[in-house]
C-alpha cells in the first residue's frame, strides 16, 4: 500500500510569449505524474490555466497546492485564493526570497486589474526556515505541517522543487536546483 498524500508544485519555465507552466504530482518521495500547459506572458490565464492542468485524472488524489510565488509567465498572477476556493484544497506559496508586497504592488501600478487582485489575494508572508510562504484553504499551522511533510531535499517542498527543474530543464535544456 502507498502511504502519504499527493500534492502537486507548479512552477513556470524562463519567460517566453508562451510560457512553460510545469505541474509535478507526487508523494514527498515519488513522482507519481508531470503536467503542463502554457500560459501568456503578463497574461491574465494562469489560474485557469492551472484549473485545467489538474483536469480529471489528478485532481481526486492530489491534496495540496504548491506554487513558486503568485506571479508566472512575467505578472501573469495566479489567483491562489480562487485555487483554493475551486478545488477545496490547501494552496501555498512558496518563495526563498522574502515578499515586498508593496514593491510589487507598485509594479503593477500600469494594470489596475492586476493591481486589484493582487489587493485582494494580499496575505502576510510566513517564514519557517529557507522560505517565506502564503497560503489559502487551510490554516497557518496546517500550511506549515504539509511544508513539512515534503521538505526532502531543500527548504522547498519536493514537488516544486522537481517542477522547477523540470520546466528549465525542457526551456532551456538544463536546469539548476531551486
Amino acid at each position: 500500500m502507498k502511504v502519504g498524500i499527493r500534492a502537486i508544485g507548479i512552477d513556470d519555465g524562463p519567460q517566453k510569449r508562451r510560457t512553460l507552466l510545469v505541474g509535478v504530482v507526487m508523494r514527498s518521495d515519488r513522482i507519481e505524474g508531470i503536467l503542463s500547459a502554457r500560459t501568456t506572458i503578463d497574461g491574465y490565464d494562469s489560474t485557469r490555466k492551472i484549473l485545467a492542468m489538474l483536469g480529471k485524472r489528478f485532481r481526486p488524489q492530489v491534496k495540496c497546492i504548491f506554487l513558486n510565488g503568485v506571479a508566472v509567465a512575467g505578472f501573469n498572477l495566479v489567483d491562489y485564493r480562487e485555487l483554493a476556493g475551486k478545488l477545496l484544497l490547501p494552496v501555498i506559496v512558496c518563495t526563498s526570497n522574502r515578499p515586498h508586497p508593496d514593491d510589487f504592488a507598485e509594479a503593477l501600478e500600469s494594470w489596475p486589474r492586476k493591481r486589484k487582485l493582487w489587493e485582494r489575494m494580499r496575505t502576510p508572508a510566513h517564514r519557517m526556515g529557507g522560505i517565506w510562504y502564503q497560503f489559502a484553504g487551510c490554516t497557518q499551522q496546517q500550511a506549515a505541517a504539509l511544508i513539512r511533510q515534503f521538505q526532502v531535499h531543500s527548504s522547498t517542498p519536493e514537488p516544486l522543487r522537481v517542477a522547477h527543474l523540470v520546466a528549465a530543464g525542457i526551456e532551456l535544456g538544463e536546469s539548476k536546483g531551486l
